[in-house]
């Protein structure tokens, strides 16, 4: 095949000016998230590089700088290559898209609450042993079953990439979730892998799976241990 210089710096051309577009694009994209994660703040002081009230920079007073609680995102570091849009988000429904999750920016709390983005999210349906609450294996020896059901939500998630789809606001007002790797119900993994409960008070979506769990003696059910809901009655 012959190739015709002639046309050689043309193609070029329109290579250059082509990736120069998605470069900007993605460059409007990442802006963009974080100035949405800015405004989701409720405070002056999200990001070390804000000013407060008095004209100084927020520094190591902003959200940004401190453990726990928000996690904004403020810089284009922040926004790892996790971020995906599939080509089945296409056809959506608008009320579907409005409250789905993608994670750019994760962190476990315990084994039912994470924080995706800047936003705290409660496991719908699902409730996990408190973080300082015991229980018994089968051998009857004592151990820490709340940091046990962390271990095997961060099991669960590993590096893979999180999506939520919004169900309710709780009483804290934390975004009550349903929440998603590689298409399997993180919820449902836990209930079935016996380290967290259907919470039947709110919803029976994982009653099968807990039956599942109880019959094999998956996780809890492999000793005894207390009702999360009824340890923290005695306990706060």
């Amino acid at each position: 095949m012959v190739f015709n210089m002639k046309i050689f710096p043309l193609i070029l051309f329109i290579m250059f000016s082509y990736f120069c577009y998605a470069d900007d694009n993605e460059d409007v994209f990442v802006k963009n998230i974080i100035a949405k994660s800015i405004a989701n703040y409720p405070g002056k002081c999200a990001c070390p590089y804000q000013l407060k009230s008095n004209g100084k920079r927020c520094g190591k007073s902003s959200a940004y700088s401190k453990p726990g609680g928000y996690l904004p995102l403020c810089y284009s570091s922040d926004i790892t290559n996790q971020i995906v849009t599939s080509k089945s988000d296409i056809k959506l429904s608008p009320e579907f898209k409005k409250n789905k999750i993608m994670s750019y920016n994760l962190r476990i709390i315990d084994g039912d609450t994470i924080v995706v983005n800047s936003e705290k999210i409660r496991l719908h349906g699902i409730d996990t042993p408190e973080t300082k609450q015991k229980c018994f294996n089968n051998n009857h020896h004592q151990y820490n079953c709340g940091e046990r059901a962390t271990k095997e939500l961060r099991d669960i998630i590993g590096t893979k990439e999180v999506s939520c789809i919004r169900k309710d606001k709780d009483r804290y007002g934390r975004s009550v979730s349903v929440c998603y790797v590689k298409g399997q119900d993180i919820n449902a993994l836990l209930v079935e892998r016996g380290w967290a409960l259907a919470y039947r008070k709110y919803s029976k979506d994982y009653v099968d799976n807990e039956n599942k769990a109880k019959k094999n003696k998956s996780g809890l059910w492999s000793g005894k241990f207390m009702l999360p809901w009824n340890w923290r009655k005695q306990n706060r």
